[in-house]
C-alpha cells in the first residue's frame, strides 16, 4: 500500500472523509519516542487511534517512512464554536529535525497548542504561504516595480487559495508603487524588517524602534561626516545627526533627505530608520562597527550590498520574528511557508523558515543559510517558483524547486 493510494481511494479524500483534519502540534519532549524527533503530526480523528490503525492509516503513514507512536493522551481542541472537542489520534513525524515537547497541563492534556496543516494526496505538508523580500529578489534592481509575470505569479497562488505577501524591510506606504498598484499583491505580509505585520490590509503587530535608542543614533553620526540618519514617518521624510554644511556638500549622495530636525519626536512612534553613509564599503563597515559598538540596544543590519545603508532595528527584532507573528496569526505551521530572500537583513528569516529559498544572485551568506535555490532575481526566479507553487498545490504536490534532486 502507498500513502497516496487505499484501495484506489487517493489518501487525502479518504483522510477528508474519516478525519477531522490533519494537525501539528509543537511540544516538549519528555517521552523516548519522541526525544530525537521534530516536526510532530497529531492525525486527528473522532475515533482513538486504533481504530484509525485498524483503517489503514497507520500503515499508509509508515509506508512512506513516517515514524508513528501511539498517543496515549487524551488530547482537545478548541472548536469553532469555542467548546472543546476530545481527540485521539497518533503522532506521525517526519525526519529528524529539532527537540520536540509535548505541551501538557497537571492532568496530562495538552491545550492551544494545535496548529491545522494540510497534507497533499503524497502526503507532503503543502505550502499556504509564501513570502518574498523585494530589492533584488522579486524585484530585480533597477526596476520601479515588480515585472507583470512576478504579478500574475502572484495571482496564479491567490487563485490557488494560497497567500502570498511581502517580506521586507521597505515601509509598507511605499508597496503600492513596488507593485504597480497592484493591492491584492501586498495586502498580506511583514514589512519593515518585521516591524510592521499585516495580514488582509489589516496591521496585526507593531514594533516601533524605542525613540531614546535613535537619539543616540542620531548624536553619534553627527559626529561622522557624511552620514545622516534618515527617518521615514509614514512617508514624511526627515533626516537627524546632519549639519546645514553638510546638505551642501553631499545633498546627491543623501538624495531625497526631506526636513532636518535637531531631535528625534517623542510624540509618535517610528518604524522605519536607516544611516546613508558616503563613501566606500570600507567606511560604510566602520560606521556600523562604531553603532553596535556605541548603541547596543538596537540593531544595525544591511538591507542589500548595492546600496551604502544601515537599518536600524529594536534589539532582537527582524523579519524572522514578523514571520513568527504572521504565521501565528493565520494559524498555520511554519512548514507550511517559503520564505525568498538574498541579503543580511534576510538571514535570520532564512535560517528560521525550514523551506527557505536564495536566489542564485544572494549573499554567500544568505546561499549558505537557504535550504533550497533558484536563478537569478533578473530572470524573473522568483515568480517562476511563484507558479511552481500554485500548480503544485493544483496537483497535490510539491513545487519542483523544492524537490531534492540527489
Amino acid at each position: 500500500m502507498t500513502f497516496g493510494e487505499r484501495g484506489g481511494i487517493g489518501f487525502g479524500a479518504y483522510a477528508r472523509a474519516h478525519a477531522r483534519d490533519f494537525v501539528c502540534c509543537e511540544a516538549d519532549a519528555d517521552a523516548s519516542t519522541a526525544d530525537e524527533y521534530a516536526s510532530v503530526y497529531l492525525a486527528c480523528c473522532h475515533e482513538l487511534s486504533n481504530a484509525i490503525a485498524a483503517e489503514g492509516i497507520v500503515e499508509a503513514f509508515r509506508a512512506v517512512g513516517a515514524y508513528v507512536y501511539d498517543l496515549d493522551a487524551t488530547f482537545f481542541q478548541m472548536g469553532d464554536d469555542g467548546v472543546f472537542e476530545r481527540y485521539g489520534g497518533v503522532i506521525v513525524t517526519y525526519g529528524k529535525l529539532h527537540e520536540t515537547s509535548l505541551l501538557k497541563d497537571g492532568c496530562g492534556h495538552a491545550h492551544d497548542t494545535l496548529k491545522r496543516h494540510s497534507f497533499s494526496e503524497k502526503g507532503q505538508i503543502m505550502i499556504k504561504l509564501a513570502l518574498s523580500d523585494l530589492d533584488d529578489s522579486l524585484i530585480r534592481v533597477g526596476l520601479p516595480h515588480a515585472t507583470q509575470h512576478a504579478l500574475d505569479a502572484i495571482h496564479a497562488m491567490l487563485d490557488a487559495g494560497l497567500r502570498f505577501g511581502p517580506c521586507t524591510g521597505r515601509v509598507p506606504w511605499d508597496l503600492h508603487m513596488l507593485f504597480a498598484e497592484d493591492k491584492a499583491a501586498y495586502r498580506t505580509g511583514v514589512t519593515v524588517n518585521g516591524q510592521l505585520v499585516y495580514i488582509d490590509g489589516e496591521l496585526v503587530y507593531d514594533k516601533p524602534i524605542p525613540h531614546e535608542g535613535l537619539q543616540k543614533v542620531a548624536n553619534t553620526v553627527y559626529d561622522f561626516p557624511g552620514t545622516a540618519l534618515m527617518i521615514n514617518d509614514f512617508g514624511n521624510r526627515y533626516s537627524v545627526g546632519i549639519s546645514a554644511l553638510e546638505i551642501g556638500e553631499y545633498y546627491s549622495e543623501f538624495g531625497r533627505i526631506g526636513k532636518v530636525r535637531v531631535r528625534i519626536p517623542e510624540d509618535r512612534p517610528i518604524y522605519k530608520a536607516n544611516i546613508r553613509v558616503v563613501g566606500d564599503k570600507k567606511r560604510l563597515h566602520e560606521v556600523r562597527k562604531q553603532l553596535i559598538h556605541l548603541v547596543p540596544e538596537l540593531d544595525f543590519v544591511y538591507p542589500n550590498p548595492h546600496v551604502n545603508y544601515i537599518d536600524v532595528a529594536s534589539k532582537g527584532w527582524s523579519k524572522a520574528k514578523g514571520v513568527e507573528v504572521l504565521v501565528r496569526e493565520l494559524g498555520i505551521g511554519l512548514d507550511e511557508v517559503v520564505v525568498f530572500g538574498d541579503a543580511e537583513n534576510d538571514l535570520d528569516v532564512l535560517k528560521y523558515v525550514p523551506n527557505s529559498v536564495a536566489m542564485a544572485n544572494a549573499t554567500p551568506a544568505a546561499a549558505e543559510a537557504a535550504r533550497w535555490h533558484i536563478g537569478l532575481s533578473a530572470d524573473d526566479a522568483v515568480a517562476d517558483a511563484l507558479l511552481q507553487i500554485a500548480e503544485a498545490a493544483k496537483q497535490g504536490g510539491m513545487p519542483a524547486f523544492m524537490i531534492d534532486k540527489a
